[in-house]
């Protein structure tokens, strides 16, 4: 019987982007879906436990950081990957979230991201 592949939720509010990252993913042998904003994540998340979740942090309504930091409490075992395409916001994440938090510098390469999920 075949594995059933990780469920990774791709939370990023510029439409182009989330769609590539979800092609890619699922491309690559995962379950992927995504979402563009970190409140209508939240929902999906605890209602579907994702295995992963790849966060922008500068979102509407509720942004990447402060939705891992909900994560982070609520589904300690959701792997978290952080998307900054600024230099302080990767700084904030590490201080908010812990060194062992995986961040990836806007634009990556979709090997980066897989490598991160590992």
């Amino acid at each position: 019987m075949e594995a059933m592949p990780r469920r990774i939720l791709v939370v990023e509010d510029d439409v182009a982007l989330r769609e590539e990252l979800v092609q890619g993913l699922a491309a690559s042998g995962f379950a992927a879906s995504g979402l563009g904003d970190g409140e209508s994540a939240a929902l999906a998340a605890s209602a579907m436990t994702p295995d992963a979740m790849l966060l922008d942090i500068e979102m509407p309504i509720l942004d990447g950081l402060r939705l891992a930091q909900e994560m982070q409490a609520l589904q300690p075992r959701t792997r978290l990957v952080i998307m900054s395409g600024h230099g302080y916001s990767r700084r904030a994440a590490r201080d908010l979230l812990g060194p062992e938090i995986a961040i990836l510098r806007k634009p990556f390469a979709l090997d980066d991201l897989l490598a991160s999920l590992r």
